[in-house]
């Protein structure tokens, strides 16, 4: 996870050379109670983001356990109420996911496919 500034370079550099990132920003922690405190860190997270082109989407967390999955799915509902273009992704490959045998997973929310289509309509235009 990384600050708004070192993201903020990495976005600037990604636009340069023509690629899209997904941020991990300290400010979304899963693991603590999503409170009001919290709901506001992800408005602000949203405002410092959304409006650089090569967001692709924001990193949630690496390999949650079981405890976080409710505050996972309120940050997801938060980010997205503000931010619906951009996706969510949410990596898991560890014991703390699933008894016995696995193999790494990501799970990603992205927005529909009639919002996909009409952004990538809108790029093809500039």
């Amino acid at each position: 996870m990384g600050t708004y500034e070192l993201n903020k370079k990495a976005l600037d550099l990604a636009q340069q050379v023509g690629i899209k990132l997904i941020v991990g920003d300290n400010r979304i922690q899963p693991g603590k109670p999503v409170d009001e405190a919290a709901l506001k860190k992800l408005d602000q997270v949203v405002r410092d983001y959304k409006g650089f082109p090569a967001l692709l989407g924001y990193f949630i967390v690496d390999e949650p356990n079981a405890a976080t999955f409710r505050n996972m799915a309120m940050i997801k509902k938060q980010i997205s109420l503000h931010d619906p273009l951009h996706g969510l992704t949410i990596h898991g490959a560890g014991a703390n996911m699933i008894p016995g045998f696995r193999r790494a997973m990501t799970c990603a929310y992205m927005p529909s496919v009639f919002v996909f289509l009409s952004r990538l309509m809108m790029h093809k235009e500039e």
